[in-house]
């Protein structure tokens, strides 16, 4: 949780700075956001629940 978080007041003080351009601010948020190891671990388990569930459906 604490690396989501982090990631998260950073691309808040990034976008502050930043003049009101929306791709650059649209850049920097993908390229932040996904490197924190809490959202990976969101995915795998997100990804995981899927496969699951599609096991139980063809069964």
């Amino acid at each position: 949780m604490n690396e989501k978080t982090d990631a998260v007041a950073i691309i808040r003080v990034v976008i502050i700075e930043l003049p009101q351009d929306h791709q650059v601010k649209f850049a920097i948020i993908i390229y932040v956001y996904p490197i924190t190891a809490g959202s990976q671990r969101n995915r795998r388990q997100i990804n995981a629940r899927r496969a699951d569930g599609d096991k139980q459906g063809y069964q």
